[in-house]
């Protein structure tokens, strides 16, 4: 992906690992990065860029502004931390990784630099999706190389190890 990802003002040094922290920081600057603003042990560091209309937290604060209003739009974004840090995370196609909750579907897409990049989050009732998630360990997702067996999925980050939590896509989906 990193087409032009990282532009701005580099705030890595001062908010990294720093969440929601950092977040606000781009929320007021509008523009810049973050390297590694969140972290998942399943994942590794997942990167927060503003990005423009059609990725990163601007995209997210457009996109969520139109479907509920600005003021309604920041208090869905200030939960991003709690749902990267208690979402399933699941195997998407094309170097993308999902976080689901019951209420938000976060998207991450894999770096040049093997971090994963806040892409998107978007507002969607996830129960049913959940329900339907196989575990790793439940079938033959991924074998101990680390190799995807299952056609058409992708392997996450080559930094994770196999006793993780990522799951495989849903057998149904249902939206």
């Amino acid at each position: 992906m990193d087409k032009n990802l990282y532009v701005g003002t580099d705030f890595t040094q001062e908010f990294y690992h720093q969440d929601q922290l950092a977040v606000q920081k781009l929320l007021m600057e509008k523009q810049g990065f973050i390297k590694g603003a969140f972290y998942r042990s399943d994942i590794g560091d997942i990167d927060l860029v503003w990005g423009n209309d059609d990725f990163g937290l601007c995209h997210i604060l457009k996109q969520r502004s139109k479907q509920f209003g600005e003021v309604k739009a920041l208090k869905f974004i200030s939960h991003l931390e709690e749902n990267i840090k208690n979402g399933v995370a699941i195997a998407m196609r094309r170097d993308r990784i999902g976080i689901i909750t019951n209420q938000s579907s976060i998207v991450l897409e894999k770096s040049q630099s093997n971090h994963f990049i806040l892409t998107a989050y978007i507002d969607r009732k996830n129960k049913l999706r959940l329900e339907n998630f196989q575990t790793i360990h439940d079938g033959n997702f991924i074998d101990e190389s680390g190799s995807a067996l299952n056609k058409g999925d992708d392997v996450l980050s080559s930094n994770q190890s196999q006793d993780n939590t990522i799951t495989k896509s849903p057998t149904k989906q249902t939206e």
